[in-house]
């Protein structure tokens, strides 16, 4: 083997090892926010019959239920929050975090597009939304 062919064969190798690690990277986190996701969600058919009957609503509760939503209009996206205790707290936060809230948790995007939305970098999206978040809890915690 001529030199050149060695060094090719070795970029070769050192592209195929990191797809590889990238590709198991990727499916690693999907499984991981899946095993963090089953934690939080309960399946309908594993609730017991009663409680089945308290997940249900009637449809005047739908109807008051709308009514009494907040929207707050977030960079093109109209965020709808309908527990009255939440809105009234994320109303109390800065609205530079208040976006990045709505967009992370209601909008469901990523950091780093909230970050692309908001014109911030990706930690510092982070970072704001952590601090949004103990603001949150404490305002809450207090209200409750």
């Amino acid at each position: 083997m001529d030199e050149k062919s060695r060094y090719e064969y070795f970029n070769e190798i050192t592209f195929e090892a990191y797809c590889k690690a990238a590709i198991n990277n990727a499916v690693l986190k999907v499984r991981q926010r899946r095993a963090q996701r089953e934690k939080r969600e309960v399946l309908l058919s594993d609730l017991p019959e009663n409680a089945l009957y308290d997940v249900g609503a009637e449809d005047s509760d739908l109807e008051r239920a709308e009514d009494e939503r907040r929207v707050f209009h977030v960079r093109g996206v109209d965020v709808a929050v309908s527990d009255e205790r939440l809105a009234r707290a994320l109303s109390y936060l800065l609205p530079k975090d208040r976006e990045i809230v709505l967009l992370s948790y209601f909008a469901e995007l990523t950091d780093g597009e909230v970050a692309q939305r908001v014109k911030l970098s990706r930690p510092t999206v982070q970072r704001r939304k952590n601090a949004a978040l103990g603001k949150l809890r404490n305002l809450l915690e207090q209200d409750g």
